[in-house]
Formats: structure tokens, C-alpha cells, sequence
């Protein structure tokens, strides 16, 4: 038998010394006392509801580097094949915000669209819309590679070309563009304080707590609307709305510093002629190809 460091007076002088405790005070008056910093403590924390607790800055810096690595260059493909490959990396520390039922429901859904003849890709893009945080979409990447296989793999199979940005990573990237804004309050002391009042929303001068002010008519940088966000999805950005670094190289690419209400047509045409130019050399030989075929071809 382990007999106790301490016997109960000693370790009850211990907790005492460890709290603080005032001896000059009554009990009640001590437990208010202490009480008050473990609040503050608690409410300082990042308040990120798609994290677990207890994971700290190595966390953070962890997760904030994978989502910024996702949503880096590359096309729609190889965002959303980065995407699924940190969901299982960084599984053990996400914290999904919607019950079993409804991640694993969307899985199934998901496969029920790829299996047997043809695809339902607007069911596809339902399942994925329907997952509020990254943490339940990897919640349900999570479930579909255990009951099915490899979800990345089989969406790349079943869908093609312009059509997986559409139905695949247009649904992704709002969760992870809303996951960055977290990750970014977080590092600012933007979680919750005082008490659980949420820190962030608007403040003064039209701007949100990222720091984008809403705008109309022309657009540069440092501004948010539904025009910059149109204008993201033609260039294959995350279309968040937000033009920050990222829209404005895309756009110098191609020309543009700022753009108008007038541009947008301008730039999206500019960008489908831009990917459609490229044509496959002519031969003389004429090679039959059948629609099937050639769709895996051009992926």
C-alpha cells in the first residue's frame, strides 16, 4: 500500500499556498477570488469552436499552416487533394461542430452520387455545403475513407475539368477561407472575452473584423463584395470576397490593378479565352477518340 506524501492538513495548507487562499477571508470571499482570474483565463483562450482545447500555439501554427498551404497556388485539384491530406493530419486536433449523423449522412450521400452509372454532382456539392466548419468536412473525409475508400480519389475520377472547381472546391473553399479568419482572430486576441462577448464583428468606418471594407463600383485592394468574390471564382481563387495579395497578383497577371463594375465580363472572358486557346497540335493522322476517353484525357 502507497502511503500519502502528505497528511490531509499538510496537503490542505498546500492547495491553500497553490490558490492563494487568504486566511484573513471567509470561504466564500476566497472562492470568488479564485474563481475570477479562472475565468479570465477561459475566456482569453482562441476562440475557435472547430479546435480542440488544449492544443496551444504549436496547434495553431500547425492547422493556420495548412490552411494556408491550401489555399495556395495550384488549380482546384490540387488544393482540394491538400486539403484532404491534412484533414488527416491534423484529424486528432479538429473538433467537428455537427453530430455523427450528419457528417457520416453526408458522406454516404457522397458515394451514393459516384456509385453506379453516372454522377450527381449537385448532390455531391449539397453534401459538401452542408458542412459548416473544415472540421466537418474532414469529419466526413474521415468517415467516407473508412466505409469507402479515398474520397479525394474518387471525386477526381468522377469529376472533370471546370466542373470540379464548380461542385467540389467551390464548396471547400469558403470553409477554409472562413477557417483562416478564425486562425487570424485567434493570433489577435479577437476570441472571446469579457465574460464569452465575442470580440471582432464590425467596427467603426464600414470595415469587418478582417480588416476589408465593403465597397461598390470600383474595387481594390483592402475591399470586400460580391463582385471581387465573382471576380475570384473566374481566376480560380478562393472566393471569399476579400481582395487582398492573392487577387491582386492574380489580376496584374492579366492587366489589372483595380477593376470596375464594367470589368468583371472583361475578366472573366479574358480568363476562359486564356484557358480555352490552347489548342492539341493537328496531325495528319486522324485518330478516333470516344467521349468517355477523351474526358479522362483532359484531366
Amino acid at each position: 500500500m502507497v502511503h500519502p506524501q502528505y497528511s490531509p492538513q499538510e496537503a490542505l495548507e498546500r492547495v491553500k499556498l497553490m490558490m492563494k487562499y487568504d486566511t484573513s477571508k471567509t470561504l466564500n470571499e476566497n472562492v470568488e477570488s479564485i474563481k475570477q482570474p479562472i475565468n479570465e483565463i477561459v475566456f482569453a483562450l482562441p476562440a475557435v469552436p472547430w479546435l480542440l482545447a488544449g492544443g496551444g500555439a504549436s496547434v495553431l501554427a500547425g492547422i493556420g499552416t495548412w490552411i494556408y498551404n491550401t489555399q495556395g497556388g495550384g488549380d482546384s485539384f490540387t488544393k482540394t487533394k491538400a486539403f484532404f491530406a491534412g484533414c488527416s493530419k491534423n484529424m486528432k486536433d479538429l473538433k467537428p461542430t455537427v453530430d455523427k449523423s450528419t457528417y457520416r449522412g453526408a458522406a454516404d450521400s457522397i458515394y451514393n452520387a459516384i456509385e453506379g452509372i453516372g454522377t450527381n454532382k449537385d448532390s455531391i456539392k449539397a453534401a459538401l455545403n452542408s458542412m459548416p466548419t473544415v472540421a466537418d468536412l474532414c469529419a466526413l473525409n474521415s468517415w467516407y475513407s473508412t466505409q469507402y475508400g479515398d474520397l479525394y480519389d474518387d471525386l477526381d475520377s468522377d469529376i472533370d475539368g471546370t466542373d470540379f472547381t464548380k461542385y467540389v472546391w467551390s464548396a471547400i473553399a469558403p470553409k477554409i477561407a472562413d477557417a483562416e479568419d478564425d486562425l487570424s482572430q485567434a493570433k489577435t486576441g479577437g476570441g472571446k472575452t469579457d465574460g464569452g462577448k465575442t470580440g471582432g464583428g464590425k467596427t467603426g468606418g464600414g470595415k469587418t473584423s478582417s480588416g476589408y471594407k465593403a465597397c461598390t463600383g470600383t474595387y481594390s485592394m483592402g475591399c470586400t463584395s460580391e463582385a471581387v468574390k465573382q471576380v475570384q471564382s473566374c481566376l480560380g481563387l478562393v472566393a471569399d470576397g476579400k481582395y487582398g495579395p492573392k487577387t491582386n497578383t492574380k489580376l496584374k497577371e492579366i492587366g489589372f490593378n483595380s477593376f470596375q463594375d464594367s470589368d468583371v465580363d472583361k475578366i472573366c472572358n479574358k480568363q476562359t479565352t486564356t484557358q480555352t486557346t490552347a489548342q492539341p497540335t493537328q496531325t495528319d493522322d486522324i485518330v478516333q477518340v470516344d467521349a468517355e476517353d477523351s474526358t479522362d484525357l483532359l484531366k
